[in-house]
């Protein structure tokens, strides 16, 4: 699974490869934890359709991908949650 609903952590998590498939279920997950950071410290890959969520929805970030792509040029938009 590439994407889903931490209750322990109350986070929002992104594996390794997030897919076109994964597109939706973030979106429902955003809209229903809206106060949940995403945690997309072992992204190393995401579908633009799942890049299109986290842009329009503007989550905030409790961990950025280590993926130097992902950072470079997809980091800018995202804000970071404050602990």
């Amino acid at each position: 699974m590439g994407v889903q609903f931490d209750i322990i952590e109350n986070v929002i998590e992104i594996d390794e490869t997030c897919t076109v498939e994964d597109a939706e279920t973030l979106l429902q997950l955003v809209l229903e934890h809206d106060d949940a950071p995403i945690d997309a410290s072992k992204c190393t890959h995401i579908h633009t359709a799942a890049m299109q969520v986290l842009l329009a929805a503007k989550p905030k970030f409790k961990e950025l991908p280590e993926d130097e792509f992902i950072r470079q040029f997809l980091a800018p938009y995202w804000t970071t949650a404050t602990a």
